[in-house]
This record gives structure tokens, sequence and C-alpha cells, in this order.
């Protein structure tokens, strides 16, 4: 059933709002309910005529209080995230944003606290978490701890193949963005020389890093930090946590196909998770573990979910409840490590 008394502003009519966000918040809406705005007009109308919903073009208090909308979801260019959430925010809406939200470790604190002033959520997009098989592992992990022992290697890999899943945007246009002035690009903890590089870490690699978090909330602070920058597409993460090694592989281009994996190798088991490229709606992420003590391999078999509609769920279940502290301190790790990595 269809929220009727609600209404949202998206911002940003790019691939991602094309192929994800805008299908799937007219999942949740009615169409007559849902607003686009992008900076780019000719784009914003086309896909606003599209998918048969309202262009909006002005962002300002008495617009938003005009057509009643209370409910923001960002998905635009990176570096304008942060103006864009801190508008919203301050404009008292509720906000789902794209990751990373913000470049900035500071920025971040800024809209947490601003969240927090306001009374409103600010949720960051980190749909991996929803899928069933994170889920169930996030959910048994203490119980295979106990059941193989202690950890000793988790490995995370990811290697954007083809990303997109061979989808394109429906609609597109020569327009350009303007008004540099608002970008967020005055990163005091990043050197000048490796700002692109790590504007393409924390856009494409900072998911897992983030699951990362959320999987082992219960380990310590990050000890003996390697790190290292191979091309401005690859790159390896090391550390020593609670006694146990954990690595990570980043690379775009490397395999023809997605491959994203999580190793777990406990003393007597290893566990491996392996997920899906984000817009691949046919397949489903799995679960194997290579059992030590019974000499087997076991499939975990999960149903396939979407977790694009099952993270906005959580979005609007969240608004109701006004949980407003949705993963505040994982955000704020998350962002502590990327410090720590790439400061000059």
């Amino acid at each position: 059933m269809k929220i009727k008394n609600k209404k949202i502003l998206i911002i940003g009519a790019g691939f991602f709002a094309q192929r994800v966000h805008i299908p799937t918040v007219k999942k949740f809406f009615m169409k007559k309910n849902i607003f686009l705005y992008d900076e780019r007009l000719v784009l914003a109308k086309l896909v606003a005529k599209k998918f048969k919903i309202n262009q909006f073009f002005s962002i300002s208090e008495k617009n938003l209080n005009k057509n009643k909308i209370k409910l923001g979801l960002i998905c635009y260019k990176r570096e304008r995230s942060f103006y864009y959430s801190k508008k919203l925010l301050n404009y008292n809406l509720n906000l789902l944003c794209e990751k990373p939200a913000v470049l900035d470790h500071k920025n971040l604190k800024y809209l947490i606290n601003l969240s927090n002033k306001k009374n409103k959520i600010f949720q960051v997009c980190y749909q991996k978490n929803y899928f069933n098989s994170v889920i169930f592992l996030k959910k048994n992990i203490s119980k295979l701890i106990k059941q193989y022992g202690k950890i000793n290697q988790i490995n995370f890999e990811l290697f954007n193949g083809d990303m997109r899943f061979g989808k394109k945007s429906f609609c597109r246009t020569n327009e350009k963005i303007k008004d540099k002035e608002i970008e967020e690009n005055n990163l005091k903890n990043v050197s000048n020389k490796n700002l692109i590089k790590y504007k393409i870490f924390s856009n494409r690699y900072i998911h897992s890093i983030n699951l990362f978090h959320n999987l082992f909330p219960f380990l310590s602070k990050p000890k003996k930090i390697n790190f290292e920058i191979i091309t401005k597409f690859n790159y390896y993460l090391s550390f020593l946590l609670s006694n146990i090694n954990v690595s990570f592989f980043f690379g775009d281009y490397s395999y023809n196909l997605w491959h994203d994996r999580i190793i777990i190798i406990f003393q007597k088991a290893k566990v491996s998770l392996d997920m899906i490229a984000p817009l691949d709606f046919k397949n489903k992420s799995k679960i194997t573990i290579y059992d030590g003590i019974k000499k087997k391999n076991i499939m975990i078999r999960l149903k396939k979910n979407n977790v694009f509609q099952d993270q906005f769920k959580s979005f609007i279940h969240n608004t109701k409840i006004k949980n407003k502290k949705t993963q505040f301190n994982i955000y704020l790790k998350d962002y502590n490590l990327l410090k720590d990595i790439w400061k000059k």
C-alpha cells in the first residue's frame, strides 16, 4: 500500500536517480507526491516527464512548505551533497542521502549535530547492509565464533567490473553543472595531489568500510594501519584489530564482472559472503561455510531481496518512530578511518 499523506523531494536526476531511486520511491509514494529537482533544468524536465512526477524549480523554505514536502532524498554530484543536505535539514526535512554524504569528516559531524538539533532523520544510503546474507551474518557472527573459534583474518575484496550491469540512463543532456563555489572541495586532511584519488576512493569503496563497521562493531580501534595507492582506481588497506588481521583489496575494471566478497577465517572454518552488483536484480548474494569440523561445505540459502526498497522502507520507518541516531556511531567510525588513511 502506497503512502498517501506524505511528499518527497528527490535532488538529482542522473543515472542512479533514474535507475534506482525514482523507481524505488514510486513503489511507496503516489506520483503526484514525488518532486524532482536538478540544476540541469532540461534533464530534470525530461526525467520528470519520463516517470510522470513533478519537476521542482527552486529549493526554498517557502516552496517546500507550500507543497507540504517533509522528506528529502539526495543522489547528486558528491561535491554538492553536503550543501543540499545542510539546506534540507535546515528546512526541517527528514533526509536520506546517497553515500558519501560528505567528503570531509567535520562536515559529517555538522550534519549529525544539525539533524539532532532539528529533530530530523539523517540517513546515508549504504544499501549493502540490507542484503539478507549480510543481515544473516550479522545476526549469527557470535554463534559462528562460538562454533568455529575466534576470528583470525577478515578480507574484503571489491573489484568493480560492470557496476551498472549493462544499464544506461533513460535521459541524458549536455548540460553542465555550474556554481563551483557551493562544492565541498577544500579538504584539510587530503593533499591536493591526492584529492581526485580520495574522491574516487570515498565514493566507490566507503561501502566496504561501512559494511566492516556494521558487521564487526564489537572490535577495537584499528592499529598498524597500512594503506597503499596502487593506481587511482586500485588500493590496498590493512590493519590489526583485536589481534585480527583485516585486509581490503579495492580495484576498478580488474575483472569483466562485478566481484564483491568478504572472507572470514575462523580457527576451524572459513565463511565466504559473495554480493551481487547494485543493479543486478536477478541474482542474489550467497554465503558458503567451509566447515573444518564436519569436513564439508555448507551453502546458506536465503531469499532474494531488493536492497534499495528495503533501505527506503527502513528510512520511512525511522521517520515514523523518530529514530534519529541511525548508525551515527558507525558513520563516524567510517570517516575516522578515512581520515587516518588519507592524512597528509
